[in-house]
């Protein structure tokens, strides 16, 4: 059904969009399990908005991340449907 480069390039796309999302969710929650137990233990206010920030931009890079994954992402699509055309004889980008 597959054969071996079709499955070899399945766990790589595999690979690539779950390591960022599993890094990416642990870092959220475990950012807000922080600002959690922060809270319970009556921090100061300061402290409090302190981590929030942070957590918050956490939250953008995360994001920004995101669209970076996104992009290489599409790179490699690309790249990897030149090599399949010029192994398969198909037009050559000129």
């Amino acid at each position: 059904m597959f054969t071996g480069a079709s499955v070899e390039f399945l766990l790589v796309q595999l690979l690539f969009w779950l390591v960022p999302l599993l890094l990416g969710g642990s870092v959220i929650y475990l950012g807000v399990r922080f600002v959690r137990a922060f809270e319970r233990r009556g921090a100061d206010r300061g402290e409090l908005a302190a981590l929030r920030e942070r957590v918050a931009r956490l939250e953008e890079e995360l994001g920004r991340a995101a669209g970076d994954v996104e992009r290489l992402a599409e790179a490699q699509r690309f790249t990897q449907r030149l090599l399949v055309e010029r192994a398969g004889g198909g037009p050559s980008p000129s």
